[in-house]
Protein backbone atom coordinates (compact mmCIF):
# COMPACT_ATOMS: atom_id res chain seq x y z
CA UNK A 1 0.00 0.00 0.00
CA UNK A 2 2.77 2.47 1.04
CA UNK A 3 4.57 1.67 -2.39
CA UNK A 4 1.02 2.15 -4.69
CA UNK A 5 0.63 5.54 -2.10
CA UNK A 6 4.51 6.72 -3.18
CA UNK A 7 3.83 5.88 -7.01
CA UNK A 8 0.67 8.25 -6.95
CA UNK A 9 2.65 10.66 -5.14
CA UNK A 10 5.49 10.65 -7.37
CA UNK A 11 3.07 10.54 -10.11
CA UNK A 12 1.17 13.95 -9.20
CA UNK A 13 4.28 15.32 -8.62
CA UNK A 14 5.90 14.36 -12.65
CA UNK A 15 3.00 15.59 -14.08
CA UNK A 16 2.44 19.61 -11.47
CA UNK A 17 5.79 19.91 -12.64
CA UNK A 18 5.88 18.94 -16.57
CA UNK A 19 2.30 21.66 -16.94
CA UNK A 20 4.83 24.09 -15.39
CA UNK A 21 7.02 23.52 -16.94
CA UNK A 22 5.04 24.22 -20.39
CA UNK A 23 3.54 27.25 -18.81
CA UNK A 24 7.01 28.75 -18.28
CA UNK A 25 8.45 27.10 -21.84
CA UNK A 26 5.26 29.59 -23.16
CA UNK A 27 5.10 32.82 -21.35
CA UNK A 28 9.49 32.70 -22.29
CA UNK A 29 8.44 32.60 -26.09
CA UNK A 30 6.32 35.19 -25.69
CA UNK A 31 8.60 37.04 -23.83
CA UNK A 32 11.65 36.42 -26.62
CA UNK A 33 8.46 37.46 -29.05
CA UNK A 34 8.97 34.10 -30.51
CA UNK A 35 5.08 34.42 -32.13
CA UNK A 36 4.90 31.62 -34.37
CA UNK A 37 5.98 29.13 -31.70
CA UNK A 38 3.86 31.21 -28.96
CA UNK A 39 1.01 30.17 -31.85
CA UNK A 40 1.38 26.32 -31.80
CA UNK A 41 1.10 26.67 -27.89
CA UNK A 42 -2.45 28.63 -28.35
CA UNK A 43 -5.88 26.83 -27.99
CA UNK A 44 -8.86 27.85 -29.83
CA UNK A 45 -11.44 29.94 -29.14
CA UNK A 46 -9.03 32.20 -27.64
CA UNK A 47 -10.09 34.97 -25.53
CA UNK A 48 -9.05 38.32 -24.69
CA UNK A 49 -10.50 40.09 -21.69
CA UNK A 50 -10.00 43.51 -20.63
CA UNK A 51 -7.34 44.40 -23.21
CA UNK A 52 -9.15 46.66 -25.32
CA UNK A 53 -12.39 49.05 -25.36
CA UNK A 54 -14.11 45.92 -26.83
CA UNK A 55 -14.37 44.33 -23.03
CA UNK A 56 -13.82 40.47 -23.93
CA UNK A 57 -13.03 39.44 -27.76
CA UNK A 58 -13.18 36.16 -28.71
CA UNK A 59 -10.87 34.59 -31.29
CA UNK A 60 -12.13 31.64 -33.51
CA UNK A 61 -8.98 32.24 -36.37
CA UNK A 62 -5.76 31.39 -35.87
CA UNK A 63 -4.66 34.24 -38.34
CA UNK A 64 -7.07 36.69 -36.22
CA UNK A 65 -5.10 35.69 -33.30
CA UNK A 66 -1.44 35.75 -34.97
CA UNK A 67 -1.97 39.29 -36.00
CA UNK A 68 -3.30 40.24 -32.31
CA UNK A 69 -0.54 39.03 -30.31
CA UNK A 70 1.57 40.12 -33.38
CA UNK A 71 0.36 43.67 -32.24
CA UNK A 72 0.35 43.45 -28.83
CA UNK A 73 3.93 42.38 -29.11
CA UNK A 74 5.13 45.30 -31.34
CA UNK A 75 3.31 47.80 -28.97
CA UNK A 76 5.13 45.93 -26.25
CA UNK A 77 2.39 45.88 -24.31
CA UNK A 78 4.03 42.55 -22.17
CA UNK A 79 7.46 43.93 -21.28
CA UNK A 80 6.10 45.80 -18.93
CA UNK A 81 5.04 43.10 -16.92
CA UNK A 82 7.60 40.83 -18.05
CA UNK A 83 9.80 43.43 -16.71
CA UNK A 84 9.27 44.04 -13.37
CA UNK A 85 5.82 42.28 -11.58
CA UNK A 86 4.96 39.75 -8.88
CA UNK A 87 4.78 36.51 -10.29
CA UNK A 88 1.81 34.34 -8.94
CA UNK A 89 1.03 30.33 -10.41
CA UNK A 90 -2.28 29.15 -9.36
CA UNK A 91 -3.39 25.86 -10.98
CA UNK A 92 -3.96 26.53 -14.17
CA UNK A 93 -3.09 30.91 -14.51
CA UNK A 94 -0.29 32.64 -13.92
CA UNK A 95 -0.60 36.16 -12.64
CA UNK A 96 1.98 39.13 -13.39
CA UNK A 97 1.12 41.94 -10.73
CA UNK A 98 2.40 45.45 -10.90
CA UNK A 99 1.60 47.75 -8.04
CA UNK A 100 2.39 51.44 -7.65
CA UNK A 101 2.67 53.20 -4.39
CA UNK A 102 2.67 56.87 -3.40
CA UNK A 103 5.08 58.83 -1.48
CA UNK A 104 4.09 57.83 1.81
CA UNK A 105 4.48 53.94 0.76
CA UNK A 106 0.80 53.17 0.32
CA UNK A 107 -0.57 51.39 -2.30
CA UNK A 108 -1.75 53.94 -4.93
CA UNK A 109 -2.59 51.43 -8.11
CA UNK A 110 -2.54 47.58 -8.46
CA UNK A 111 -3.37 45.73 -11.66
CA UNK A 112 -2.23 42.56 -13.34
CA UNK A 113 -2.21 40.13 -16.51
CA UNK A 114 -3.47 36.87 -15.98
CA UNK A 115 -2.89 34.14 -18.81
CA UNK A 116 -4.65 31.19 -18.43
CA UNK A 117 -3.75 27.21 -19.76
CA UNK A 118 -5.59 24.68 -20.17
CA UNK A 119 -5.27 21.20 -22.08
CA UNK A 120 -5.39 20.98 -25.63
CA UNK A 121 -7.12 18.13 -28.17
CA UNK A 122 -3.49 16.87 -28.20
CA UNK A 123 -3.35 16.72 -24.18
CA UNK A 124 -0.43 19.25 -24.11
CA UNK A 125 -1.36 22.46 -21.79
CA UNK A 126 -2.26 25.10 -23.99
CA UNK A 127 -2.40 29.10 -23.47
CA UNK A 128 -6.36 29.98 -24.23
CA UNK A 129 -6.95 33.27 -22.23
CA UNK A 130 -5.07 36.66 -21.25
CA UNK A 131 -6.84 38.92 -18.73
CA UNK A 132 -5.95 42.24 -17.89
CA UNK A 133 -7.58 42.82 -14.32
CA UNK A 134 -7.03 45.97 -12.40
Amino acid sequence: MKLLTSFVLILFITVSVRSQDQKTLILNQLKEKKIDSVLLNCDLPFTFSGLSVKGEEVIKDRNLLANRIKDLVKRKYFDQYFASSDVERHRDEVFFTKRSFDSDGELESEYGLIFAFRKGKDGKLKLWRIRMAG
